[in-house]
C-alpha cells in the first residue's frame, strides 16, 4: 500500500463544548422567556493531518461525538490549522459528513487547507448546530469491496440493509478509511446509493477513495430515518432494464422509466450489475428536467468504475441488472416544463458511439433554463436500444438557439439503417 504521511496528531481542542442551538433571533418586541432548550454536548475525539493526495494541501479529519442527549440536524465544525513560520493560522468552517447526528452518535468530517508549507498544528471544535428530531432505524452495512478505476482511485462497493420494520430515508453514507493504528487515511463519501429502502430491503452504494489505499480498513457510517408518512411510488420502470455489450466489449443498462403522477417529476435512478452472486458495478442516473405527466423515457448507464470487462472470468452474458426509481419531488412550485424545438442537423456513427449534432431553439416567447436534448433509438420492433440526453443550454432567452453534440453508446451489432429515431427538447420556463 502506498503509505500516506500521517502527521503527529494535534488534539488541542477542548475536550467537551457545549452550544446553544444554532437558531435566528426574531425582530419585534421581546417575547416571554422560552423553557431551557437542550444544548448539544459535543467532544473531538480524533484529529489528523494528512497530505492531500494530489500533492496541493494538507487535509484535517476528525471524529465528532455526541455526548448530550440533543439530537441534531446539521452540524458545523471549526478548524485551524498552523503552518510552519506562518503568524496565523488558517481557518475554515465546515459541516460534518453526515446531516444527523443522534445522542451517542459519532460522525466523521474533513477540511482541506490550501497552504504550501508544513502544517504546525491542527484544532477543531464545534461551533453550531441546528437542532432536529429524527427516529433512528436500524440498518447494516456489508459487502464491503475495492477495485482499482481507470483514473487511478479506487472504486469501493458496498450494500446498506434496511433491518426495520418501516420505510427509511437514507441521507447519506460515508467510509473512513484508517491505518492499523486507527489513524485516518482518507474520508469519501458515497456518490450513488438508494434514497429510500423498503422494510427490509437493501440498495447497493459507491464511493471513491485515493489510489493506494487497497488495505485499509474501512468505517462505514450510514445516516438514515424513519419515514414517518410513506409516499405511492410515482415513478416506475416501463420496461425492464437490461444489460448490452458495447462494440468494446464493456456492459451498459438500458432502461425505461414512466411518470405516473399527474404532476413533471424529477428521476434518479440507481443500476447495479452482480456477477456471481456479487455487486460488481454501481452506477447512478439523473435525469436533468423533469419527466412529464404520463412520460416515458428510455435512459442509460454506461459508467460502472472499477468494473473491467474479462476480468476474473466475468461475462457479459453473466452479468445480472438490479435497478430503482427514487422518488424525488414534483417540479417546484413556480415553474413549468415546455417544449422546445429542436434541429439534428448531422448524425454519425464512429467506433460504436452515436454522434447526433445539431441545435435547440427556445420558441416559448419566454426565458427558459435547463434547455436539453433527449434522445432514443429503438429497433423496428420497439425495443430501445441507446438513449441519451444533454443539457445544450443553462439558459436561453426567446429565440435564442444553442447547438448540441450529443453522444450515444450502441450495442455491439447495433443496425442503424433499420432504427427509429426519437428526439426531442425540453426546458423550463417560469409558470404564466
Amino acid at each position: 500500500m502506498a503509505a500516506l504521511i500521517t502527521l503527529a496528531l494535534a488534539a488541542c481542542s477542548p475536550a467537551l463544548v457545549t452550544l446553544a442551538p444554532d437558531t435566528p433571533t426574531p425582530a419585534g418586541p421581546p417575547t416571554p422567556a422560552p423553557s431551557p432548550t437542550p444544548r448539544l454536548t459535543a467532544e473531538i475525539t480524533m484529529l489528523t493531518t494528512l497530505p492531500a493526495p494530489e500533492g496541493d494541501g494538507w487535509i484535517v479529519i476528525g471524529l465528532v461525538e455526541n455526548q448530550s442527549a440533543v439530537s441534531s440536524g446539521e452540524v458545523w465544525v471549526k478548524v485551524r490549522l498552523g503552518e510552519t513560520g506562518a503568524e496565523e493560522a488558517s481557518e475554515q468552517e465546515v459541516l460534518l459528513a453526515l446531516p444527523h447526528l443522534g445522542p451517542g452518535e459519532t460522525a466523521p468530517f474533513s477540511a482541506f487547507f490550501a497552504v504550501a508549507g508544513a502544517p504546525s498544528e491542527a484544532t477543531a471544535e464545534v461551533s453550531r448546530y441546528v437542532p432536529a428530531e429524527f427516529e433512528r432505524p436500524l440498518v447494516d452495512v456489508g459487502d464491503l469491496s475495492v477495485s482499482p478505476t481507470a483514473d487511478g482511485r479506487l472504486a469501493v462497493l458496498g450494500t446498506v440493509v434496511n433491518g426495520s420494520s418501516e420505510a427509511i430515508d437514507v441521507h447519506e453514507i460515508a467510509l473512513l478509511a484508517t491505518d492499523a493504528d486507527g489513524s485516518s487515511l482518507a474520508l469519501a463519501t458515497a456518490t450513488a446509493h438508494r434514497a429510500r429502502l423498503e422494510p427490509g430491503s437493501q440498495g447497493p452504494f459507491l464511493a471513491f477513495l485515493p489510489a493506494g489505499l487497497q488495505d485499509a480498513a474501512l468505517n462505514p457510517f450510514v445516516d438514515a430515518t424513519v419515514i414517518s408518512s410513506a409516499q405511492p411510488p410515482r415513478l416506475t420502470f416501463l420496461t425492464p432494464p437490461r444489460v448490452l455489450e458495447d462494440e468494446q466489449g464493456d456492459p451498459f443498462v438500458i432502461g425505461v422509466i414512466r411518470n405516473g403522477d399527474s404532476r413533471p417529476r424529477w428521476a434518479s435512478v440507481l443500476v447495479s450489475l452482480s456477477f456471481g452472486g456479487g455487486i460488481v458495478g454501481v452506477a447512478q442516473v439523473v435525469a436533468p428536467v423533469p419527466l412529464g405527466p404520463g412520460e416515458s423515457r428510455p435512459f442509460t448507464a454506461t459508467e460502472f468504475p472499477g468494473l473491467t470487462s474479462g476480468a476474473e472470468g466475468l461475462t457479459v452474458d453473466g452479468l445480472e441488472v438490479d435497478a430503482w426509481v427514487d422518488p424525488l419531488p414534483a417540479l417546484e412550485a413556480g415553474l413549468r416544463l415546455v417544449p422546445q424545438a429542436v434541429h439534428v442537423t448531422s448524425f454519425e456513427a464512429i467506433g460504436g458511439t452515436l454522434f447526433l449534432q445539431g441545435t435547440v431553439e427556445n420558441d416559448t416567447g419566454a426565458r427558459v433554463i435547463s434547455a436539453t436534448v433527449l434522445a432514443a433509438v429503438r429497433s423496428t420492433e420497439g425495443l430501445p436500444l441507446t438513449a441519451g440526453w444533454r443539457v445544450a443550454a443553462e439558459s436561453l432567452e426567446a429565440g435564442e438557439s444553442a447547438g448540441f453534440v450529443l453522444e450515444l453508446t450502441l450495442p455491439r451489432g447495433a443496425d442503424l439503417a433499420m432504427s427509429e429515431y426519437d428526439v426531442v427538447a425540453s426546458a423550463l420556463a417560469p409558470s404564466d
